[in-house]
């Protein structure tokens, strides 16, 4: 009810959700542990947040209880019994990226038990009518989707900054090199981000997945953030004015920028990442009889300057068996490069770099698989590289990113390549390989396994694209895709974004 009184009484029974005793006892509300303490009186000089504590007494045992609420006096009536509001006031500020990208979904905390926001997609926090001489510990927190914005090129990046090849050149960057959180960057965080990369990792185990530090904070020495205290929190003692606290936001890992830090990222600035070309490797055919442990060896028509690639390799594990990976003329290291952990359900990450791009002859065998089969195979259609667990992507030189194509495939294969972007929001180009002009099926399912939309199209011999809008899609988050063909089928999975 509206009240236009200069002061407003509440009875504990306002506050109680339902309190009762395990028992059945009878109980009494108070709004302290003295029992006989059933009301509180407000007046102007109590207009914002308050803290009131409901307490719950057992009237047979004499046994309390009690729980903190929040209660927000406003003078909002039509006549304004307060002067002006004048003991309240605002904090509120901005979360974003060292490149002015909002960051959405960050947790901004007071110290307060239930005084919280969420940033949206414009990275805004705001706590009004705050009363003045309050004292407040602003804390933010985001720990999800760690991979958000990591690739192998970071481990390019960190590793040529631990080389002394090319330095990281702000703070911000080095602090996200910093994975294992212990105020360096050293080859351990590299470790520790190829882990994440290959998904030994689903989370850092000595970090988040986001720090955030105080926008206005200006660091000794920018080679040195650790060189004194990093504000990750923002202390107020006695709320005296409005108040406008920035943050700056810093995806663990990322050292090129590459984060969606938002869900109104444009299509554009991912797709923008990508310069449409593609590293091939290559398989030679041959027949391996049911049975038999053979050698696949994998080659490269155009390892030019190339320093690194990452990406999902799938296969039948039914009909496949992969027994290990060995180097050729890239350094492989098998328990550094490969996570073999999931290879009895059909797919292996992978994750290699070089300290210097090389370049290696199209005749020489980059690396090899050692594989049996349960039946008569071409080798051409054991393997196929994709990005349903991690992007498969190749990078040129120190920056420029490139797709990844395995090629020389059997007569019936067909492959999903990549979706461009991938996380999207508007539309997305689906990159694919059919080996037939035929009609083929797309469908979608959402991460229920429900079927979400279907289309056809023609389909030519060679790589090709298909183009879905958001439109037809009436879900967000995981969306799983199934190309199928006349004698074959693709997966894939996608991100869409809100």
């Amino acid at each position: 009810n509206i009240d236009d009184s200069e002061t407003i009484a509440l009875n504990a029974s306002f506050f109680d959700g339902g309190s009762f005793h395990t028992c059945n006892n009878p109980i009494t509300l108070s709004l302290s542990s003295d029992t006989l303490i059933k009301t509180l009186i407000f007046d102007c000089d109590d207009l914002g947040l308050n803290s009131i504590e409901l307490w719950v007494t057992d009237r047979i045992t004499g046994a309390q209880d009690f729980c903190a609420v929040m209660v927000d006096i406003q003078d909002i009536n039509t006549v304004n019994i307060c002067s002006q509001n004048s003991n309240l006031v605002d904090i509120s500020g901005q979360v974003y990226t060292e490149k002015y990208e909002e960051v959405e979904g960050v947790m901004v905390q007071l110290g307060v038990q239930d005084l919280e926001d969420m940033t949206g997609s414009d990275g805004v926090y705001a706590f009004d009518n705050m009363p003045l001489g309050g004292s407040y510990t602003l804390e933010l927190a985001k720990n999800t989707d760690p991979l958000n914005g990591i690739s192998t090129l970071d481990l390019i990046m960190i590793q040529r900054h631990v080389l002394g090849y090319d330095r990281l050149d702000s703070p911000y960057k080095l602090i996200a090199a910093d994975v294992n959180h212990n105020d360096e960057v050293s080859t351990i965080d590299m470790i520790e981000l190829r882990k994440m990369i290959l998904g030994v990792y689903d989370e850092f185990p000595n970090n988040t997945s986001w720090r955030f530090v105080d926008a206005a904070h200006h660091f000794i020495d920018s080679q040195d953030p650790w060189l004194g205290v990093i504000p990750e929190t923002y202390i107020i003692n006695q709320l005296s004015s409005d108040m406008d606290i920035d943050f700056i936001g810093i995806k663990t890992g990322d050292v090129n920028g590459s984060v969606i830090a938002h869900s109104e990222f444009k299509d554009d600035d991912i797709q923008s990442r990508n310069s449409g070309q593609q590293l091939i490797f290559n398989i030679q055919p041959q027949m391996i009889a049911e049975n038999e442990v053979s050698i696949i060896q994998v080659s490269s028509q155009n390892y030019n300057n190339i320093s690194g690639w990452q990406g999902t390799i799938e296969f039948d594990s039914d009909d496949v068996e992969i027994l290990d990976v060995r180097p050729g003329a890239l350094d492989i290291d098998v328990d550094l490069n490969f996570n073999l952990a999931h290879k009895d359900s059909g797919w292996i990450t992978t994750s290699f770099h070089n300290k210097e791009p090389q370049i290696i002859d199209e005749d020489e065998v980059l690396f090899e698989f050692v594989v049996r089969t349960n039946r008569t195979l071409n080798s051409t259609d054991l393997i196929s590289f994709t990005s349903s667990v991690i992007a498969s992507e190749s990078y040129e030189g120190t920056n420029n990113i490139m797709g990844l194509h395995l090629e020389n495939k059997g007569p019936h294969n067909v492959q999903i390549i990549s979706a461009r972007p991938n996380p999207w929001v508007e539309s997305t180009e689906i990159e694919f390989r059919t080996t037939g002009t035929e009609i083929v099926e797309w469908q979608f399912y959402d991460v229920n396994g429900r079927l979400i939309y279907t289309d056809n199209m023609k389909s030519l011999p060679g790589i090709q694209t298909y183009k879905v809008e958001r439109e037809n899609l009436n879900t967000s988050g995981v969306v799983y895709v199934r190309l199928i063909t006349s004698n074959a089928t693709a997966d894939y999975k996608m991100v869409l974004l809100d």
